[in-house]
């Protein structure tokens, strides 16, 4: 299928560096898991000074101006129809891969038809202005083929594995979201920034479990000085009726763009 002719001007140009690396390397893509992101100088201020979580808050707030919103996107069972690193792991999955790449990587992602819905639910994301990562357990290597053959890894501002991950030191993913979120609130520390976080495990979500849709969390301080915290909302989208499912299926997609073109509206 055709690749999405949106994604025009600066999003292919943007520049970006490895997390917490000090190196500012120029890549041809620059959504490419070596050059992941990088803390900025509000996140370097915050070293040893304080610790930040996720704590439980009321309903995203509504503003004409939110700052920034930013989409995260979880891989297997969220944006794939199955497990993909999982099926890897057997002896199966690693021959159906090496005889018909192709045909492994579509039945992943659910087929021909759920394919052209996911890039044009992302690329509906990107044109409604919003940052779209992608963010996994998975291994980097395991990630970028797969969204290479798919069409995909275009359609991504940053592609984040367990590689970035353990590249930080963060021991899940609710603590690289507080990265991202420090992160976003020192490029624009004036603005409310949103970050909606879909993934099908229930236990990647900073409740106890029963995380639903639009449950919302605020960062505070839990030791250390009391510095300014980040004024970032994290907004759920558990996706599929349970972990492992079989991902976001088209109404999911509809009903998270609708929400973004909603909170993005001037």
């Amino acid at each position: 299928a055709a690749r999405p002719n949106s994604l025009a001007g600066s999003r292919m140009l943007r520049t970006s560096v490895r997390f917490g690396g000090e190196e500012e390397p120029t890549l041809k893509r620059t959504n490419s898991s070596p050059a992941a992101y990088a803390l900025d100088r509000h996140s370097k201020a915050m070293e040893g000074h304080s610790t930040l979580k996720w704590s439980a808050s009321g309903a995203a707030a509504a503003s004409s101006a939110p700052g920034e919103l930013l989409v995260v996107i979880d891989f297997d069972c969220t944006l794939t129809l199955l497990h993909m690193h999982e099926t890897l792991n057997g002896d199966d999955g690693q021959t159906a891969l090496h005889k018909d790449p192709a045909a492994f990587y579509l039945e992943v992602f659910g087929g021909s038809e759920r394919l052209e819905k996911l890039r044009a639910f992302l690329t509906g994301l990107r044109d409604a202005g919003a940052t779209v990562y992608l963010l996994s357990n998975g291994y980097e290597t395991d990630l970028d083929p797969a969204l290479e053959a798919t069409d995909l890894h275009d359609l991504f501002d940053r592609i984040i594995g367990f590689d970035s991950i353990n590249a930080v030191a963060c021991v899940d993913k609710t603590a690289m979201l507080v990265q991202f979120a420090v992160e976003l609130a020192g490029r624009l520390p004036s603005g409310v920034t949103q970050i909606l976080y879909a993934d099908d495990n229930r236990g990647n979500f900073p409740g106890e479990g029963d995380t639903q849709i639009g449950d919302t969390w605020k960062l505070a301080v839990t030791s250390g000085s009391q510095l300014a915290v980040p004024r970032v909302e994290l907004v759920a989208w558990p996706a599929g009726e349970k972990q492992n499912g079989t991902g976001l299926d088209a109404g999911a997609m509809d009903a998270m763009l609708a929400r973004v073109l909603s909170a993005t509206a001037t």
